[in-house]
């Protein structure tokens, strides 16, 4: 109980902390309080092959990538990957969110965390605190939720220009445990991956992230078919949805 009501007051914090600079007019020349450290984000350099545009989330762009840590993290040279964009409404903003792949024979560690081949760019566009994601993700790491993502600020330059703060988090999906093997898969109404499928009772729009084959949708259908034959009637289809206590 004391855990939970300290959360709150947190989130009550933040909220009241984030509004108090989103409401006051910006001073030049106004000097950070004692005990109060400004330090320089970390920076990201993405240059692409030819200054190709990144204008596609299915296709990816060829190009470099560079990591100045600043003496907070480890800087990594430059090294080849690739990059395209991501998200639904948010890819239609002007500031562009991203994904990067780097080579399978060179999975990368960013900020300390575990390498990993693929890697998120938020652009935070919608949001002019920039603190949503990061209260979200931090309260799930508080509360000691499973697969909670982790995060980073940086700065970053994308063929010589600079693009504004950007969040850096692992590209991970929702999780679910089929014998020996985990089955990633997203509910969606965009229906934009590959391997997609509509489940057979409540017609729930269901997208495999892993594994991409036939055989992640079989697993996939089977997981959705026990838990919606758990959950609701037989005749769900010609009635409204009635919960079936008898049922476990």
């Amino acid at each position: 109980m004391n855990k939970s009501v300290n959360l709150i007051c947190l989130f009550i914090l933040t909220v009241v902390y984030t509004m108090s600079f989103v409401g006051c007019k910006e001073d030049p020349d106004e000097k950070p309080g004692p005990g109060f450290e400004v330090k320089p984000l970390p920076i990201i350099y993405i240059t692409t092959e030819g200054g190709a545009i990144i204008d596609s989330k299915e296709t990816y762009v060829k190009g470099t990538f560079r990591f100045e840590g600043l003496g907070q993290w480890d800087d990594i040279a430059e090294t080849d990957f690739e990059i395209r964009g991501r998200g639904n409404t948010t890819w239609g903003a002007p500031k562009k969110p991203y994904r990067m792949r780097f080579p399978n024979s060179n999975h990368m560690s960013l900020f300390g965390l575990p390498a990993a081949r693929n890697w998120v760019l938020l652009a935070n566009y919608y949001d002019k605190s920039n603190l949503y994601n990061a209260l979200g993700f931090e309260l799930a790491k508080r509360l000691d939720m499973p697969f909670t993502n982790s995060f980073h600020f940086v700065e970053l330059y994308l063929n010589g220009e600079w693009q504004g703060l950007y969040m850096v988090t692992e590209h991970l999906k929702g999780n679910v445990t089929v014998g020996d093997e985990d089955l990633f898969m997203e509910l969606d109404n965009n229906m934009d991956e590959a391997y997609q499928f509509y489940s057979d009772l409540l017609e729930l729009p269901v997208m495999i992230c892993s594994p991409e084959s036939q055989a992640g949708i079989d697993k996939a259908r089977a997981v959705w078919s026990e838990i919606e034959n758990k959950f609701y009637l037989p005749n769900i289809l010609d009635t409204p949805p009635v919960l079936d206590s008898n049922n476990g």
